[in-house]
């Protein structure tokens, strides 16, 4: 069953969100959950240029010691 979220928001953003709505022939909601989970995808999402910065090295040896259960939990 979908749930219901209120938000409050200032008049003017609320008018860029219902014409946007309107552009994409939308309801103001399906627009806001459809833009959501977009920025949702988008953000988790890694670039090439982004894993360039990895130590893989150091990943690999990290799972390893997982692997072999050399390593201890933080509370």
């Amino acid at each position: 069953m979908g749930k219901t979220i209120t938000i409050r928001t200032e008049d003017l953003e609320y008018e860029q969100i219902r014409r946007a709505a309107i552009g994409e022939k939308r309801t103001i909601s399906n627009y806001m959950v459809v833009a959501t989970l977009a920025h949702i995808a988008e953000s988790e999402f890694v670039s090439d240029e982004e894993t360039k910065t990895y130590d893989l090295d150091s990943i690999r040896s990290g799972l390893n010691e997982v692997k072999a259960k050399k390593y201890h939990k933080v509370r």
